[in-house]
């Protein structure tokens, strides 16, 4: 096989069809100098032996195009838009093919490029827009889908506005009507605590008393008036009796309410009972049940208002108060509540428990 580059294509020869010229013995593909649809193997060996190439038919003065071929093989310089030339060989009956050569310009090439990249082009650009249309549409319906739910929520919303307005409304309302209640409330329980007061504002409680089988009351009410020296008759005392205890649990025995016939008398009473106390000597001195008749270990006697419960919660929270703080006297007058640091120290009404807390 040939080696060498070759006059058409100035590549390297690398196919054994190959023909060469009878005037120059140049070298050529037959690819590139035929345009005919005849195969190398069917061309006869006189047309290899007479083929000459175009640049020695120019030599010649004939009137032959140039191939495209042998330009690139003897014009390096040749410009792009030179003619390519094709040549055509047929066999005749004397077996001599004739030359049938066409020009194709280097523009005429770029228009038919041009031409089929339009085609694939517009193509493209159809394909393109069909799927363009199908996303957008797609696009578009899936917008529409969220603005049906934007909608949706937004009558949610105002749905949801508009009962929590009325909601709001109704809450204040009955914060308003609960500020009222709690006023009412207030105003009631102080009447029902002044009431109760009242109520209590002629009985007197007498605690720890030891409790008998057969408890003479009376007797025992009688004992206490004469040992305290106040003078009281029957007529003074309406009711004597033991009361149930408000903590079960406790050791100390039921305390002893006594209703006298007036407040004064009932004042009366207690003084007694506190000038007494105030005259022992000694604590072992005041009243307690040994003064009753009672043997045995001498157990204070204690002599008091008849409070309510609440009252006497606010007392024993007050009697607390007082030991932590150091304030020595604590007392109860009239069902109200009153403490005093020292003897020149001014008295300090206790109304509820915030005031206890402000206490120092």
């Amino acid at each position: 096989m040939p080696k060498g580059r070759l006059e058409c294509c100035q590549r390297l020869s690398n196919s054994a069809e190959i023909i060469k010229c009878k005037t120059c013995k140049k070298k050529f593909h037959y690819a590139c100098i035929s345009t005919s649809k005849t195969p190398y193997t069917q061309v006869t060996e006189d047309f290899r032996n007479e083929w000459v190439c175009s640049v020695c038919l120019r030599r010649n003065k004939e009137d032959i195009i140039e191939p495209m071929c042998d330009v690139m093989a003897h014009t390096a310089t040749s410009d792009c838009d030179e003619n390519v030339t094709i040549r055509c060989n047929e066999t005749t009956n004397s077996n001599i093919d004739h030359t049938i050569t066409t020009n194709v310009s280097m523009q005429e090439v770029r228009n038919i490029v041009r031409e089929e990249l339009q085609i694939v082009f517009e193509g493209f650009s159809k394909d393109m827009m069909k799927q363009f249309e199908c996303k957008f549409q797609e696009i578009l319906n899936n917008m529409s889908a969220i603005n049906t739910s934007i909608e949706f929520l937004e009558q949610k919303y105002e749905d949801v506005r508009q009962e929590l307005s009325l909601k709001s409304e109704a809450i204040m309302n009955l914060e308003r009507e609960n500020k009222t209640l709690r006023a009412d409330v207030s105003d009631l329980q102080s009447r029902l605590s002044l009431m109760e007061l009242q109520s209590r504002a002629c009985n007197v409680e007498v605690q720890c008393v030891p409790e008998f089988k057969n408890d003479d009351l009376v007797a025992m009410l009688g004992q206490v008036a004469s040992v305290i020296k106040c003078d009281i008759n029957n007529k003074d005392v309406i009711s004597c009796t033991r009361v149930m205890k408000l903590n079960r649990d406790s050791p100390r025995p039921r305390s002893v309410l006594v209703k006298f016939s007036s407040p004064r008398v009932r004042d009366t009473f207690l003084a007694a009972s506190i000038d007494f106390n105030k005259k022992a000597k000694t604590n072992l001195d005041k009243l307690n049940t040994s003064h009753l008749g009672i043997g045995g270990d001498k157990k204070p006697v204690y002599i008091c208002e008849h409070l309510t419960p609440a009252v006497k919660a606010l007392h024993a929270e007050a009697r607390l108060c007082s030991k932590k703080l150091g304030y020595r006297f604590v007392w109860v007058k009239n069902g109200r509540i009153f403490m005093r640091k020292s003897d020149k120290s001014d008295y300090i009404y206790i109304r509820n428990s915030e005031v206890l807390k402000g206490l120092k």
